[in-house]
């Protein structure tokens, strides 16, 4: 069973991953251009690692959802979101955002008071998922280069760096 119009999007599950997800995590990441796939043992450790400031999202059991994030280690009250993915039978339904607000939402991320991404200029749906994101925090929102096309060589696109914050947390509830 997928998600579909008639389906009630609170049976999706949110939990931080596990060592175990990174293969399924990898999959997904696979299914959803544009986005860079990194290697299988990556999500592994991603997973495992950044499991704390990361959430999949599952319907079903199957993962249908995935956010990657990790606090900088020089500064530790920036949250850096590395990688959104939503599969296709799940799209629609703001499950992006209801990750992003389930990270920003656990009781560690009490001091996280910025978040911070890059996103390529061509990738609108993630440009729209942060701008809402800064506006339901009430947050400014910057944007600047961050990595020009050509340290990636041919292929990919520029990535701008969008600088959210500062966020204020309320009682560790999620932000409106």
């Amino acid at each position: 069973m997928g998600l579909t119009e008639t389906s009630d999007p609170s049976t999706v599950h949110f939990s931080p991953p596990t060592l175990a997800d990174g293969a399924e995590v990898y999959q997904l990441i696979k299914a959803s251009p544009p986005l860079d796939v990194n290697s299988q043992y990556c999500y592994h450790i991603v997973c495992e690692h950044f499991a704390k400031t990361s959430v999949v999202a599952r319907l079903d059991g199957a993962i249908v959802g995935f956010i990657s994030g990790y606090t900088l280690p020089q500064h530790d009250d920036i949250l850096f979101i590395w990688q959104v993915a939503v599969s296709t039978k799940a799209r629609g339904k703001q499950l992006a955002s209801r990750m992003l607000q389930e990270i920003i939402a656990r009781p560690r991320a009490v001091t996280i008071r910025f978040l911070h991404t890059t996103i390529s200029p061509s990738n609108i749906p993630s440009q729209k998922l942060f701008l809402a994101f800064a506006r339901s925090a009430n947050a400014p929102m910057r944007e600047r280069e961050f990595l020009d096309a050509r340290v990636f060589g041919e292929g990919h696109e520029s990535e701008m760096l969008y600088e959210i914050g500062p966020i204020r947390h309320v009682n560790s509830k999620p932000i409106k």
